[in-house]
């Protein structure tokens, strides 16, 4: 397993004790002063610096200076691939694959210390496979625009993983990675043509069914199939998938499903769905609706009341109706403006600028809004007077 090498917030400082020699070989009094940040060093962590030795002119010595202080790699090559055989006896460790020119490399154990045969240390060379046989490793670092530098690292572990197992046929390479993903999709489920459906809301008896799936790793209907389920007191019988869409545009991590239910009697009913991400991460959304037998006229109101310049009016329908109609009135009951909408069964609103019917704001006062309600058979209108009041 290939791991990324952060950087890390520490501190380090590096001195040369005034350091001054006429020997380049025989350098002495260095010392390196290394303090930990907020996070410690970790095996793997390299700090780099640059010697530069400059003659003190007429005097006949040197004088040296550290500078070039890095903790990034410099070089920007590829891992390739990094194997291990089936059967191999490589201990479970974290290793790091350390650049001691920019064409060599040898990897070291935290634990088991650097790979070496007959207690010689192996060299890889960048561009060329590298093997050990006793370990059944192999591995290919290649390089990039910008060549290695010593100093430069990768870091992987070595860790019982299980076995995986997939068809493609895609020709290639093809790299295995472990998320740390372990949160579930986000499910939004809706039901009729509502804009602002809440659960336990009236619908009609052959509501249009919706919900949005949204996860940053992505939704599996492959492997593991969306569950839709409709019930009541908790007892569930599932949708087949052959009865609903689900749309995923290309490029996206989301997906919508759409399920146009059949006629159903009225009563209150259960809806369930569970859908899982890439990552097998499982999710659950349950939302009630209600189908009512007869149209009623539930909770009409209007806010805000009072108002300054608009107000909304506001109803639910327990079932479709042909239409609804807002009247607005005066104190002496002219009739000043007239607001119709559509009306499915859920939540409704209708909003009144307060403006009459020729486009002018009404004065301040107390108004009257006359709800009608017609229904689909001419049986059961339904109507409802409202008292509002403009206020400046």
């Amino acid at each position: 397993r290939l791991i990324e090498v952060a950087e890390r917030d520490t501190t380090s400082i590096f001195n040369f004790d005034n350091v001054e020699t006429s020997r380049p070989d025989e350098i002495s009094g260095l010392t390196i002063d290394i303090e930990d940040g907020e996070t410690p060093h970790q095996f793997g962590d390299v700090l780099r610096f640059r010697v530069t030795q400059i003659e003190v002119p007429g005097e006949g010595r040197n004088q040296f200076y550290t500078s070039s202080f890095s903790r990034s790699n410099r070089g920007n090559g590829a891992m390739q691939y990094l194997n291990l055989k089936p059967e191999t006896t490589m201990p479970q460790d974290t290793w790091i694959i350390l650049f001691v020119s920019p064409t060599e490399f040898q990897i070291e154990g935290k634990n088991n210390g650097v790979l070496a045969k007959n207690g010689t240390p192996i060299y890889g060379t960048v561009g060329k496979p590298f093997e050990h046989s006793e370990y059944g490793l192999s591995l290919l670092i290649t390089q990039g625009p910008d060549a290695f530098v010593v100093g430069d690292r990768f870091l992987f572990e070595t860790s019982k993983v299980g076995t995986i197992q997939a068809t493609t046929s895609y020709l290639g390479t093809v790299t295995c990675l472990r998320s740390e993903d372990t949160l579930p999709p986000d499910i939004q489920l809706t039901v009729g043509n509502q804009q602002h459906f809440t659960s336990g809301t009236a619908v009609d008896d052959a509501p249009l069914i919706q919900a949005t799936l949204t996860d940053a790793r992505g939704i599996d209907y492959i492997t593991r199939p969306i569950q839709l389920a409709l019930g009541r007191f908790g007892e569930f019988e599932t949708i087949p998938e052959t009865e609903y869409k689900l749309t995923q545009h290309p490029g996206s991590t989301q997906v919508v499903l759409t399920y146009n239910s059949l006629e159903l009697e009225p009563r209150e009913y259960q809806l369930r769905l569970t859908a899982s991400d890439l990552d097998g991460n499982t999710g659950e959304d349950e939302i009630t609706f209600q189908i009512h037998s007869a149209l009623q006229l539930v909770e009409p109101l209007n806010y805000p009341n009072p108002f300054t310049r608009d107000t909304t009016v506001t109803c639910e329908l327990t079932r479709p109706a042909k239409s609804l109609t807002v009247k607005i009135y005066t104190l002496t009951g002219r009739l000043i403006r007239q607001l119709e909408t559509e009306a499915p069964a859920g939540f409704i609103q209708l909003k009144w600028d307060g403006k009459n019917d020729h486009g002018n704001e009404v004065a301040n006062g107390v108004y009257y809004g006359k709800i009608i309600v017609k229904s689909l058979d001419d049986e059961d209108d339904q109507t409802h007077i409202l008292k509002m009041m403009k206020l400046k």
